[in-house]
Protein backbone atom coordinates (compact mmCIF):
# COMPACT_ATOMS: atom_id res chain seq x y z
CA UNK A 1 0.00 0.00 0.00
CA UNK A 2 2.85 2.51 0.85
CA UNK A 3 4.58 1.82 -2.42
CA UNK A 4 0.86 2.48 -4.12
CA UNK A 5 0.70 5.91 -2.39
CA UNK A 6 4.08 6.57 -3.24
CA UNK A 7 3.16 5.82 -7.16
CA UNK A 8 0.18 7.77 -7.31
CA UNK A 9 1.74 10.95 -5.32
CA UNK A 10 4.77 11.05 -7.71
CA UNK A 11 1.66 10.53 -11.01
CA UNK A 12 -0.81 13.17 -9.76
CA UNK A 13 1.88 15.70 -8.38
CA UNK A 14 3.39 16.97 -11.17
CA UNK A 15 0.26 17.47 -12.83
CA UNK A 16 -0.98 19.54 -9.95
CA UNK A 17 1.72 21.79 -10.07
CA UNK A 18 1.21 22.58 -13.67
CA UNK A 19 -2.51 23.28 -13.32
CA UNK A 20 -2.09 25.84 -10.18
CA UNK A 21 0.80 27.65 -11.81
CA UNK A 22 -1.90 27.84 -14.85
CA UNK A 23 -4.52 29.00 -12.34
CA UNK A 24 -2.87 31.36 -10.41
CA UNK A 25 -1.43 32.67 -14.04
CA UNK A 26 -4.97 32.95 -15.29
CA UNK A 27 -6.24 34.25 -11.82
CA UNK A 28 -8.58 31.95 -11.09
CA UNK A 29 -10.59 31.98 -7.46
CA UNK A 30 -9.17 31.04 -4.32
CA UNK A 31 -12.56 29.01 -4.35
CA UNK A 32 -10.86 26.95 -7.48
CA UNK A 33 -7.60 26.54 -6.12
CA UNK A 34 -9.23 24.78 -3.09
CA UNK A 35 -11.07 22.24 -5.52
CA UNK A 36 -8.32 21.80 -6.79
CA UNK A 37 -6.55 20.33 -4.13
CA UNK A 38 -9.68 18.34 -2.96
CA UNK A 39 -9.51 16.80 -6.33
CA UNK A 40 -5.80 15.80 -5.88
CA UNK A 41 -6.16 14.62 -2.84
CA UNK A 42 -9.42 12.40 -3.75
CA UNK A 43 -7.55 11.19 -7.56
CA UNK A 44 -3.93 10.24 -5.25
CA UNK A 45 -5.98 8.21 -2.76
CA UNK A 46 -8.60 6.77 -5.14
CA UNK A 47 -5.59 5.54 -7.75
CA UNK A 48 -3.84 3.74 -4.81
CA UNK A 49 -6.58 2.16 -3.04
CA UNK A 50 -7.49 1.23 -6.98
CA UNK A 51 -3.96 -0.25 -8.16
CA UNK A 52 -3.71 -2.09 -4.97
CA UNK A 53 -7.16 -3.51 -5.30
CA UNK A 54 -6.72 -4.68 -8.11
CA UNK A 55 -3.20 -6.15 -7.46
CA UNK A 56 -4.64 -8.11 -5.07
CA UNK A 57 -8.49 -9.16 -6.85
CA UNK A 58 -8.33 -8.58 -10.42
CA UNK A 59 -4.49 -10.57 -10.83
CA UNK A 60 -5.77 -13.75 -9.28
CA UNK A 61 -8.80 -14.10 -10.81
CA UNK A 62 -7.55 -13.97 -14.02
CA UNK A 63 -4.83 -16.33 -13.76
CA UNK A 64 -7.01 -18.72 -12.33
CA UNK A 65 -9.70 -18.41 -15.00
CA UNK A 66 -6.87 -18.47 -17.82
CA UNK A 67 -5.55 -21.27 -16.57
CA UNK A 68 -8.86 -23.29 -16.60
CA UNK A 69 -9.97 -22.21 -19.31
CA UNK A 70 -6.57 -23.87 -21.05
CA UNK A 71 -7.10 -27.44 -19.39
CA UNK A 72 -10.36 -27.83 -20.95
CA UNK A 73 -8.56 -27.98 -24.13
CA UNK A 74 -11.83 -26.75 -25.86
CA UNK A 75 -10.93 -23.99 -28.41
CA UNK A 76 -14.15 -22.86 -28.65
CA UNK A 77 -15.39 -22.36 -25.18
CA UNK A 78 -12.01 -20.33 -24.46
CA UNK A 79 -13.04 -17.88 -26.82
CA UNK A 80 -16.29 -17.56 -26.01
CA UNK A 81 -15.61 -17.41 -22.06
CA UNK A 82 -12.80 -14.84 -23.32
CA UNK A 83 -15.56 -12.71 -24.80
CA UNK A 84 -17.90 -12.39 -21.98
CA UNK A 85 -14.98 -11.54 -19.87
CA UNK A 86 -13.25 -9.19 -22.37
CA UNK A 87 -17.68 -7.18 -22.65
CA UNK A 88 -17.38 -7.30 -18.29
CA UNK A 89 -14.20 -5.84 -17.98
CA UNK A 90 -14.00 -3.02 -19.95
CA UNK A 91 -17.78 -1.77 -19.18
CA UNK A 92 -15.94 -1.46 -15.70
CA UNK A 93 -12.83 0.39 -17.36
CA UNK A 94 -12.71 4.08 -15.22
CA UNK A 95 -10.72 5.59 -18.44
CA UNK A 96 -13.25 4.75 -20.65
CA UNK A 97 -16.18 6.12 -18.71
CA UNK A 98 -14.01 9.28 -18.41
CA UNK A 99 -13.85 9.05 -22.04
CA UNK A 100 -17.49 8.27 -22.88
CA UNK A 101 -18.93 11.26 -20.73
CA UNK A 102 -16.98 13.82 -22.66
CA UNK A 103 -18.08 12.10 -25.85
CA UNK A 104 -21.52 13.77 -25.68
CA UNK A 105 -22.77 13.21 -29.55
CA UNK A 106 -23.51 9.73 -28.76
CA UNK A 107 -24.95 7.97 -26.00
CA UNK A 108 -22.42 6.83 -23.56
CA UNK A 109 -23.76 3.38 -23.08
CA UNK A 110 -23.57 3.35 -27.53
CA UNK A 111 -20.18 4.05 -26.92
CA UNK A 112 -19.40 1.78 -24.23
CA UNK A 113 -21.00 -1.67 -25.48
CA UNK A 114 -19.23 -0.81 -28.81
CA UNK A 115 -15.63 -0.73 -27.15
CA UNK A 116 -16.99 -3.62 -24.63
CA UNK A 117 -18.02 -6.12 -27.60
CA UNK A 118 -14.42 -4.67 -29.31
CA UNK A 119 -12.71 -5.99 -26.80
CA UNK A 120 -14.42 -8.95 -25.93
CA UNK A 121 -14.15 -10.25 -29.37
CA UNK A 122 -10.59 -9.38 -29.90
CA UNK A 123 -9.41 -11.10 -26.72
CA UNK A 124 -10.96 -14.29 -27.62
CA UNK A 125 -9.14 -14.11 -31.00
CA UNK A 126 -6.24 -13.26 -28.91
CA UNK A 127 -6.82 -16.62 -27.00
CA UNK A 128 -7.37 -18.57 -30.06
CA UNK A 129 -3.75 -16.75 -31.38
CA UNK A 130 -2.08 -18.37 -28.19
CA UNK A 131 -3.75 -21.78 -29.13
CA UNK A 132 -2.88 -22.09 -32.45
CA UNK A 133 0.86 -20.13 -31.96
CA UNK A 134 -0.19 -17.64 -34.70
CA UNK A 135 2.48 -14.51 -35.02
CA UNK A 136 0.99 -12.02 -33.36
CA UNK A 137 2.64 -9.62 -36.59
CA UNK A 138 0.37 -11.57 -38.78
CA UNK A 139 -3.41 -10.44 -37.09
CA UNK A 140 -1.46 -7.00 -37.02
CA UNK A 141 -0.66 -6.65 -40.32
CA UNK A 142 -4.32 -7.81 -41.29
CA UNK A 143 -6.40 -5.60 -38.76
CA UNK A 144 -4.57 -2.64 -39.14
CA UNK A 145 -4.78 -2.97 -42.28
CA UNK A 146 -8.54 -2.99 -42.31
CA UNK A 147 -8.79 -0.35 -40.24
CA UNK A 148 -6.46 1.66 -42.76
CA UNK A 149 -8.72 1.10 -45.23
CA UNK A 150 -12.20 1.81 -42.91
CA UNK A 151 -10.65 4.93 -42.29
CA UNK A 152 -11.04 6.37 -45.67
CA UNK A 153 -14.76 5.74 -45.70
CA UNK A 154 -15.99 5.74 -41.98
CA UNK A 155 -18.04 9.09 -40.78
CA UNK A 156 -14.72 11.37 -40.06
CA UNK A 157 -16.61 12.77 -37.09
CA UNK A 158 -15.94 9.12 -35.75
CA UNK A 159 -12.28 8.42 -36.61
CA UNK A 160 -10.46 10.11 -33.71
CA UNK A 161 -13.09 8.83 -31.02
CA UNK A 162 -12.39 4.89 -32.45
CA UNK A 163 -8.57 5.58 -31.98
CA UNK A 164 -9.34 7.23 -28.47
CA UNK A 165 -11.27 3.81 -27.36
CA UNK A 166 -8.76 1.78 -28.17
CA UNK A 167 -6.16 3.98 -26.17
CA UNK A 168 -8.48 4.03 -22.75
CA UNK A 169 -9.37 0.46 -23.11
CA UNK A 170 -5.80 -0.58 -21.74
CA UNK A 171 -6.36 1.11 -18.61
CA UNK A 172 -6.01 0.37 -14.77
CA UNK A 173 -9.27 -2.29 -15.07
CA UNK A 174 -8.68 -4.29 -18.14
CA UNK A 175 -4.73 -4.57 -18.16
CA UNK A 176 -4.03 -6.18 -14.69
CA UNK A 177 -6.66 -8.82 -15.24
CA UNK A 178 -5.50 -9.28 -19.42
CA UNK A 179 -2.24 -9.42 -18.75
CA UNK A 180 -3.06 -11.82 -15.84
CA UNK A 181 -4.87 -14.21 -18.28
CA UNK A 182 -1.94 -14.13 -20.99
CA UNK A 183 0.54 -15.44 -17.74
CA UNK A 184 -1.83 -17.96 -16.75
CA UNK A 185 -2.11 -19.41 -20.63
CA UNK A 186 1.75 -19.20 -20.82
CA UNK A 187 2.23 -21.16 -17.42
CA UNK A 188 -0.71 -23.59 -18.28
CA UNK A 189 1.00 -24.68 -21.63
CA UNK A 190 4.01 -25.31 -19.81
CA UNK A 191 6.24 -25.09 -22.65
CA UNK A 192 9.34 -23.00 -23.22
CA UNK A 193 8.04 -21.56 -26.60
CA UNK A 194 4.78 -20.21 -25.13
CA UNK A 195 6.69 -17.70 -22.95
CA UNK A 196 5.78 -14.81 -24.74
CA UNK A 197 1.80 -15.85 -24.37
CA UNK A 198 1.79 -12.93 -21.79
CA UNK A 199 2.40 -10.99 -24.07
CA UNK A 200 0.19 -9.62 -27.04
CA UNK A 201 -3.22 -9.50 -25.51
CA UNK A 202 -3.70 -6.21 -24.66
CA UNK A 203 -2.24 -4.89 -28.37
CA UNK A 204 -4.78 -7.35 -29.64
CA UNK A 205 -7.56 -5.89 -27.42
CA UNK A 206 -6.71 -2.03 -28.37
CA UNK A 207 -7.35 -2.79 -32.15
CA UNK A 208 -11.09 -4.29 -31.34
CA UNK A 209 -12.40 -0.69 -30.28
CA UNK A 210 -10.62 1.04 -32.91
CA UNK A 211 -12.53 -1.42 -35.65
CA UNK A 212 -15.93 -1.83 -33.99
CA UNK A 213 -16.59 1.88 -33.89
CA UNK A 214 -15.15 2.62 -37.12
CA UNK A 215 -17.81 0.07 -38.06
CA UNK A 216 -20.51 1.88 -36.10
CA UNK A 217 -19.84 5.03 -37.74
CA UNK A 218 -21.26 3.65 -40.91
CA UNK A 219 -24.84 3.80 -39.55
CA UNK A 220 -24.36 7.56 -38.23
CA UNK A 221 -25.13 9.80 -41.20
CA UNK A 222 -24.44 13.55 -41.23
CA UNK A 223 -22.13 16.30 -39.11
CA UNK A 224 -22.44 14.87 -34.70
CA UNK A 225 -23.06 17.54 -33.05
CA UNK A 226 -20.51 17.90 -29.89
CA UNK A 227 -23.06 18.51 -26.78
CA UNK A 228 -20.42 21.03 -24.87
CA UNK A 229 -20.31 20.36 -20.97
CA UNK A 230 -18.86 23.14 -20.13
CA UNK A 231 -20.07 25.62 -16.70
CA UNK A 232 -18.74 28.63 -15.32
CA UNK A 233 -15.93 29.10 -12.47
CA UNK A 234 -17.20 28.20 -8.89
CA UNK A 235 -16.96 31.40 -6.66
CA UNK A 236 -18.73 29.92 -3.43
CA UNK A 237 -17.63 27.51 -1.17
CA UNK A 238 -20.99 26.56 -0.51
CA UNK A 239 -21.48 25.65 -4.58
CA UNK A 240 -18.03 24.06 -4.16
CA UNK A 241 -19.82 21.58 -1.48
CA UNK A 242 -22.60 20.74 -3.62
CA UNK A 243 -20.69 20.07 -6.27
CA UNK A 244 -18.47 17.32 -4.67
CA UNK A 245 -21.67 15.94 -2.53
CA UNK A 246 -23.66 16.04 -5.56
CA UNK A 247 -21.38 13.80 -7.18
CA UNK A 248 -20.87 11.02 -4.25
CA UNK A 249 -24.69 8.98 -5.01
CA UNK A 250 -24.70 9.12 -8.36
CA UNK A 251 -20.55 7.49 -8.47
CA UNK A 252 -21.56 5.31 -6.13
CA UNK A 253 -24.03 3.74 -8.22
CA UNK A 254 -22.27 3.76 -11.22
CA UNK A 255 -19.35 2.07 -9.73
CA UNK A 256 -21.28 -0.88 -8.48
CA UNK A 257 -23.19 -1.30 -11.85
CA UNK A 258 -19.41 -1.45 -13.20
CA UNK A 259 -17.98 -3.95 -10.85
CA UNK A 260 -20.92 -5.98 -10.06
CA UNK A 261 -20.95 -8.04 -13.60
CA UNK A 262 -17.41 -8.78 -12.34
CA UNK A 263 -18.25 -10.32 -8.96
CA UNK A 264 -21.06 -12.23 -10.36
CA UNK A 265 -18.49 -13.76 -13.26
CA UNK A 266 -16.23 -14.51 -10.21
CA UNK A 267 -18.78 -16.10 -8.09
CA UNK A 268 -20.23 -18.46 -10.86
CA UNK A 269 -16.68 -19.46 -11.61
CA UNK A 270 -15.76 -19.85 -7.91
CA UNK A 271 -18.95 -22.14 -7.54
CA UNK A 272 -18.60 -24.12 -10.65
CA UNK A 273 -14.13 -24.90 -10.30
CA UNK A 274 -13.85 -24.67 -6.72
CA UNK A 275 -10.56 -24.00 -7.52
CA UNK A 276 -10.00 -20.71 -5.32
CA UNK A 277 -9.24 -21.45 -1.59
CA UNK A 278 -10.62 -20.21 1.43
CA UNK A 279 -8.09 -17.48 2.19
CA UNK A 280 -6.97 -16.46 -1.49
CA UNK A 281 -10.87 -15.35 -1.72
CA UNK A 282 -10.79 -13.96 1.56
CA UNK A 283 -8.18 -11.86 -0.11
CA UNK A 284 -9.81 -10.91 -4.05
CA UNK A 285 -13.25 -9.92 -2.03
CA UNK A 286 -11.16 -7.68 0.41
CA UNK A 287 -9.25 -6.82 -3.20
CA UNK A 288 -12.93 -5.98 -4.95
CA UNK A 289 -13.81 -4.38 -2.23
CA UNK A 290 -10.84 -1.82 -1.84
CA UNK A 291 -11.29 -1.35 -5.91
CA UNK A 292 -14.66 0.51 -5.52
CA UNK A 293 -14.05 2.46 -2.85
CA UNK A 294 -10.51 3.21 -4.76
CA UNK A 295 -12.52 3.88 -8.11
CA UNK A 296 -15.29 6.27 -6.37
CA UNK A 297 -13.04 8.18 -4.61
CA UNK A 298 -10.94 8.93 -8.57
CA UNK A 299 -14.26 9.48 -10.48
CA UNK A 300 -15.21 12.34 -7.82
CA UNK A 301 -12.00 13.78 -7.98
CA UNK A 302 -12.21 13.76 -11.63
CA UNK A 303 -15.62 14.90 -12.09
CA UNK A 304 -16.31 17.36 -9.33
CA UNK A 305 -12.97 19.13 -10.23
CA UNK A 306 -10.08 18.10 -12.67
CA UNK A 307 -12.59 17.75 -15.70
CA UNK A 308 -14.30 21.29 -14.99
CA UNK A 309 -10.38 23.28 -14.79
CA UNK A 310 -9.27 21.85 -17.60
CA UNK A 311 -11.87 23.17 -19.45
CA UNK A 312 -11.32 26.64 -17.77
CA UNK A 313 -8.02 25.98 -18.52
CA UNK A 314 -7.99 25.19 -22.22
CA UNK A 315 -10.41 28.21 -22.73
CA UNK A 316 -8.88 30.82 -20.96
CA UNK A 317 -5.27 30.19 -21.90
CA UNK A 318 -6.47 30.41 -25.72
CA UNK A 319 -8.36 33.84 -25.00
CA UNK A 320 -5.38 35.31 -23.46
CA UNK A 321 -2.05 33.47 -23.65
CA UNK A 322 -2.68 31.64 -27.09
CA UNK A 323 1.20 31.69 -27.67
CA UNK A 324 1.71 29.73 -24.68
CA UNK A 325 -0.22 26.66 -25.49
CA UNK A 326 2.51 24.77 -27.90
CA UNK A 327 5.21 25.11 -24.78
CA UNK A 328 2.11 24.14 -22.38
CA UNK A 329 1.80 20.65 -24.24
CA UNK A 330 5.09 20.33 -24.28
CA UNK A 331 5.78 20.81 -20.95
CA UNK A 332 2.61 18.63 -19.85
CA UNK A 333 3.63 16.24 -21.65
CA UNK A 334 7.46 15.51 -20.33
CA UNK A 335 5.78 15.65 -16.74
CA UNK A 336 3.09 13.10 -17.42
CA UNK A 337 5.14 10.97 -18.70
CA UNK A 338 8.35 11.10 -16.62
CA UNK A 339 5.58 11.16 -13.16
CA UNK A 340 4.12 7.99 -15.11
CA UNK A 341 4.76 4.51 -12.85
CA UNK A 342 3.74 2.21 -15.36
CA UNK A 343 5.81 4.02 -17.94
CA UNK A 344 8.96 3.88 -15.27
CA UNK A 345 8.08 0.19 -15.05
CA UNK A 346 8.47 -0.10 -18.74
CA UNK A 347 11.76 1.65 -19.14
CA UNK A 348 13.15 -0.62 -16.63
CA UNK A 349 11.99 -4.16 -18.23
CA UNK A 350 13.64 -2.60 -22.01
CA UNK A 351 16.84 -1.77 -19.73
CA UNK A 352 16.61 -6.00 -18.17
CA UNK A 353 16.19 -7.07 -21.63
CA UNK A 354 19.07 -4.95 -23.25
CA UNK A 355 21.07 -6.17 -20.34
CA UNK A 356 21.94 -2.56 -19.91
CA UNK A 357 22.99 -1.82 -23.55
CA UNK A 358 19.62 0.65 -23.30
CA UNK A 359 19.62 2.79 -20.09
CA UNK A 360 16.24 3.53 -18.45
CA UNK A 361 16.64 7.27 -18.66
CA UNK A 362 17.17 7.09 -22.31
CA UNK A 363 14.60 5.21 -22.82
CA UNK A 364 12.06 7.54 -20.43
CA UNK A 365 13.49 10.85 -22.48
CA UNK A 366 12.68 9.22 -25.87
CA UNK A 367 9.25 8.62 -24.87
CA UNK A 368 8.66 11.56 -23.07
CA UNK A 369 9.82 13.28 -26.52
CA UNK A 370 7.43 11.44 -28.41
CA UNK A 371 4.23 12.20 -26.25
CA UNK A 372 5.78 15.81 -25.81
CA UNK A 373 5.12 16.16 -29.56
CA UNK A 374 2.08 14.14 -29.64
CA UNK A 375 0.53 16.85 -26.87
CA UNK A 376 1.96 19.61 -28.98
CA UNK A 377 0.53 17.78 -32.60
CA UNK A 378 -3.04 17.54 -30.78
CA UNK A 379 -2.76 21.22 -29.85
CA UNK A 380 -1.66 22.30 -33.71
CA UNK A 381 -4.60 20.06 -34.69
CA UNK A 382 -6.88 22.64 -33.02
CA UNK A 383 -5.52 25.66 -34.01
CA UNK A 384 -5.37 24.69 -37.88
CA UNK A 385 -7.96 21.72 -38.21
CA UNK A 386 -5.60 19.53 -39.95
CA UNK A 387 -7.67 16.27 -40.42
CA UNK A 388 -5.84 13.74 -37.93
CA UNK A 389 -6.14 10.76 -40.53
CA UNK A 390 -2.92 12.04 -41.44
CA UNK A 391 -1.35 11.19 -38.64
CA UNK A 392 -2.46 8.09 -37.84
CA UNK A 393 -2.75 6.17 -41.03
CA UNK A 394 1.26 7.63 -41.45
CA UNK A 395 1.98 6.78 -37.75
CA UNK A 396 0.40 3.13 -37.58
CA UNK A 397 1.96 2.57 -41.74
CA UNK A 398 5.40 3.59 -40.01
CA UNK A 399 5.01 1.07 -36.79
CA UNK A 400 3.95 -1.69 -39.00
CA UNK A 401 7.03 -1.05 -41.21
CA UNK A 402 8.97 -1.16 -37.99
CA UNK A 403 7.90 -4.47 -37.05
CA UNK A 404 10.24 -6.19 -39.71
CA UNK A 405 13.33 -4.29 -38.38
CA UNK A 406 12.78 -4.27 -34.99
CA UNK A 407 13.46 -7.54 -32.45
CA UNK A 408 10.11 -9.68 -31.92
CA UNK A 409 10.61 -8.75 -28.22
CA UNK A 410 10.61 -4.61 -28.77
CA UNK A 411 7.41 -5.09 -31.51
CA UNK A 412 5.47 -6.94 -28.61
CA UNK A 413 6.27 -4.73 -25.48
CA UNK A 414 5.66 -1.90 -27.72
CA UNK A 415 2.02 -2.78 -29.01
CA UNK A 416 1.05 -3.91 -25.21
CA UNK A 417 2.39 -0.61 -24.12
CA UNK A 418 0.30 1.66 -26.49
CA UNK A 419 -1.74 2.43 -23.43
CA UNK A 420 0.83 2.91 -20.73
CA UNK A 421 1.16 6.72 -21.63
CA UNK A 422 -2.27 7.16 -22.23
CA UNK A 423 -3.39 6.76 -18.40
CA UNK A 424 -6.32 8.12 -16.26
CA UNK A 425 -5.01 11.97 -16.46
CA UNK A 426 -4.78 12.04 -20.06
CA UNK A 427 -8.75 11.53 -20.32
CA UNK A 428 -9.55 12.98 -16.91
CA UNK A 429 -7.94 16.27 -17.65
CA UNK A 430 -5.49 16.44 -21.02
CA UNK A 431 -8.59 16.10 -23.26
CA UNK A 432 -10.98 18.12 -21.26
CA UNK A 433 -8.19 21.03 -21.71
CA UNK A 434 -7.88 20.46 -25.54
CA UNK A 435 -11.56 20.75 -25.62
CA UNK A 436 -11.73 23.64 -24.05
CA UNK A 437 -9.23 25.48 -26.28
CA UNK A 438 -11.57 23.93 -29.09
CA UNK A 439 -14.73 25.38 -27.51
CA UNK A 440 -12.50 29.06 -27.55
CA UNK A 441 -11.70 29.17 -30.81
CA UNK A 442 -15.08 27.65 -32.55
CA UNK A 443 -13.65 24.58 -33.47
CA UNK A 444 -15.53 21.23 -34.47
CA UNK A 445 -14.90 19.15 -31.42
CA UNK A 446 -15.86 15.47 -32.80
CA UNK A 447 -12.85 15.94 -35.49
CA UNK A 448 -10.29 18.36 -34.01
CA UNK A 449 -9.97 17.89 -30.03
CA UNK A 450 -10.94 14.02 -30.12
CA UNK A 451 -8.01 12.10 -31.18
CA UNK A 452 -5.48 13.34 -28.35
CA UNK A 453 -5.41 9.93 -26.77
CA UNK A 454 -5.22 8.54 -30.26
CA UNK A 455 -2.57 10.55 -30.55
CA UNK A 456 -0.59 9.93 -27.06
CA UNK A 457 -1.18 5.70 -27.53
CA UNK A 458 0.50 5.88 -31.02
CA UNK A 459 4.04 7.12 -29.73
CA UNK A 460 5.26 3.95 -27.50
CA UNK A 461 4.89 2.01 -30.97
CA UNK A 462 7.00 4.21 -32.87
CA UNK A 463 9.71 5.19 -30.18
CA UNK A 464 10.37 2.10 -28.50
CA UNK A 465 10.27 -0.21 -31.62
CA UNK A 466 13.03 3.04 -32.92
CA UNK A 467 15.15 1.54 -29.61
CA UNK A 468 14.75 -1.77 -30.35
CA UNK A 469 15.98 -1.24 -34.07
CA UNK A 470 18.70 0.80 -33.20
CA UNK A 471 19.68 -1.53 -30.51
CA UNK A 472 19.55 -4.62 -33.34
CA UNK A 473 21.88 -2.93 -35.33
CA UNK A 474 24.14 -1.52 -32.82
CA UNK A 475 24.91 -4.97 -31.21
CA UNK A 476 24.05 -6.85 -34.84
CA UNK A 477 22.13 -9.66 -32.29
CA UNK A 478 18.24 -10.06 -32.46
CA UNK A 479 16.74 -11.55 -29.55
CA UNK A 480 14.84 -14.54 -29.05
CA UNK A 481 12.37 -14.31 -26.19
CA UNK A 482 12.63 -17.84 -25.50
CA UNK A 483 16.17 -17.21 -24.42
CA UNK A 484 14.98 -14.53 -21.54
CA UNK A 485 14.14 -14.69 -18.11
CA UNK A 486 11.03 -15.47 -16.79
CA UNK A 487 11.44 -12.29 -14.55
CA UNK A 488 11.67 -10.17 -17.61
CA UNK A 489 8.57 -12.33 -19.51
CA UNK A 490 6.23 -11.83 -17.18
CA UNK A 491 6.60 -8.21 -16.86
CA UNK A 492 4.78 -6.46 -14.44
CA UNK A 493 0.99 -5.71 -15.91
CA UNK A 494 1.29 -1.50 -14.92
CA UNK A 495 3.61 -1.21 -18.32
CA UNK A 496 1.03 -1.67 -20.02
CA UNK A 497 -1.79 0.19 -18.27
Amino acid sequence: MKSKLKESIYSIAPIMTIILLASILLKFSIVTIVSILVSTLLLIIGICLFTYGADISMIEIGKSMASSLVKTKKPLLIAFIALIIGVIITIAEPDLKVLAEQMTAISNTTLILCVGFGVGLFLALAALRIIYQIDLKVFIIIFYGLILILMLFANEAMIPVSFDSGGVTTGPMSVPFIIAMGIGFSKARARKESKDDSFGLVAMCSIGPILIVLLFSFLTQGDMVYKYNISNEIKDFGQLYESYINQIIPTLKEVSLSLLPILVLFIIYNLITRRIKKNKLKQIIVGLIITFIGLSLFFVGVNAGYMKVAYLIGIKMFENYEYLLIPLGIIVGLVIVKAEPAVAVLTSQIEKITQGSVSKKGVNNIIACGVAIAITVSIIRVLTGIPIIWFLAGGYLLAILLMFITPKIFTMIAFDSGGAVSGPMTTSFLLPLIIGICYQKGGNVMTDAFGLVALVALSPLLTIQAFGAIYSLKTRHVIDINDLDESIVEYDWRCAS
